[in-house]
């Protein structure tokens, strides 16, 4: 069997919110491949440009190996890839050789695979005033910024390229938690789906849910000394919108609610324990 991509997945939503109709299926096609690779295969070709941001090769000829369907000449998907530049979706530099390496623009790291609830998990139904189930939050306070619900039609704003918050602090705690920095270079892939993870969270609405979950996560997995889940199954996988990661699999604000009132009453029976035998003939 050849070594091919499998699974190339478009969010046709997205697409039209950042490119309308300036970008045809093709290039969504070698685009959402480019995402793929650059965001999470390992073993790639990398070069640094002056200021020390990474990008990877990427050559015609492998696009079309990796994707047999296209039926295209790699001076086309050469054109393509041009095209793509050409509207900010890639940023690309050279080498003394002439190759060609690309990086995600700010406008589409992150953005590109966002998931609408209704997407995937289906619409977010209240059950009563005050419960949601584990995927179920409501709408954030601040979700006006970049969501128009105006008649009951949904409609995603994308924000600018530069407007979109980082949310650091985050990002930070989850990477040292699993022993990972972004400031390394060798950690640059978790980094990367961290912050894809975050926003992806930020435009589902979801990131006080995906914040609260990775907070109690943490602390339980602390108090309770029980294994932690590598990152990868913790984090869940990018073609999944990141739903099936360990975060997302348990109520952790729950369980960890739990541990600690267990844990509680422990201390309350130790404490309150009746004097044995020998501590009555002592006194």
């Amino acid at each position: 069997m050849k070594n091919f991509t499998y699974n190339i997945n478009i969010n046709q939503k997205a697409a039209y919110e950042i490119f309308g109709e300036s970008l045809d299926h093709t290039d969504h096609f070698i685009l959402s491949y480019c995402i793929q690779y650059i965001s999470l295969y390992q073993n790639k070709k990398i070069k640094r440009d002056n200021q020390g941001r990474e990008f990877a090769f990427i050559n015609a000829k492998y696009i079309l190996k990796q994707n047999p369907i296209l039926k295209l000449s790699p001076n086309t998907v050469l054109n393509r890839l041009n095209k793509l530049v050409k509207h900010r979706a890639l940023e690309r530099i050279k080498d003394n050789n002439n190759n060609c390496f690309y990086k995600l623009t700010n406008r589409i790291e992150g953005f590109y695979f966002y998931n609408e609830a209704s997407q995937k998990t289906g619409d977010l139904h209240k059950k009563d005033e005050t419960t949601y189930t584990k995927k179920e939050q409501p709408p954030s306070q601040n979700s006006d910024k970049y969501y128009n619900t105006k008649n009951n039609n949904t409609h995603i704003s994308m924000p600018d390229d530069n407007s979109y918050p980082n949310h650091p602090e985050l990002k930070n705690k989850i990477l040292k938690f699993f022993g990972f920095s972004a400031e390394s270079d060798k950690h640059h892939r978790q980094t990367v789906l961290v912050q894809q993870c975050i926003n992806i969270q930020k435009f589902n609405k979801q990131l006080d849910y995906f914040e609260e979950q990775v907070n109690s996560y943490i602390k339980f997995k602390k108090l309770s000394e029980q294994t932690v889940h590598s990152f990868h199954k913790w984090i869940g996988s990018l073609s999944e919108h990141f739903e099936n990661g360990a975060w997302n699999q348990e109520n952790w604000t729950a369980k960890l609610k739990k541990h600690s009132e267990k844990s509680e009453n422990k201390a309350v029976y130790k404490k309150a324990e009746p004097l044995k035998p020998h501590d009555y003939l002592s006194k």
